[in-house]
């Protein structure tokens, strides 16, 4: 049954991952794959928000954690396409915006998580 769950959140978290990249699809930042950054960043956020949720709110099934936590925010953010995006970027010239991209994405990933946690209180 928990298959069931994960399959539900991921079906979700891929469309909504592919809509935010339709979003972004014409915003370029120096050079940055906007889609990817914003869905990592806001996926690091959700998935802060509901590891607080559910360690202060007993009251969220194991199920329903499954779903949102490993089944949405796990299709929903991408790191293989994070990787692949930065190494194109040093590929064509552009190491720096790919070290800006790198450290900005971890830096407000940790953060957002971490505000994500705190908010859940």
């Amino acid at each position: 049954m928990n298959c069931i769950y994960v399959m539900i959140g991921g079906a979700l978290g891929a469309l909504c991952r592919y809509g935010v990249a339709q979003l972004c699809a014409g915003v370029r930042f120096l050079s940055m794959p906007t889609g990817t950054f914003a869905v990592n960043v806001a996926g690091c956020f959700v998935l802060g928000l509901l590891t607080g949720l559910g360690e202060r709110h007993t009251g969220i099934s194991p199920q329903m954690m499954l779903m949102l936590t490993t089944g949405f925010c796990g299709a929903f953010t991408t790191f293989s396409t994070f990787s692949a995006e930065t190494i194109k970027a040093c590929e064509s010239g552009h190491a720096l915006q790919a070290l800006i991209y790198v450290v900005a994405s971890i830096t407000i990933g940790f953060l957002l998580f971490w505000l994500g946690k705190r908010l859940a209180c």
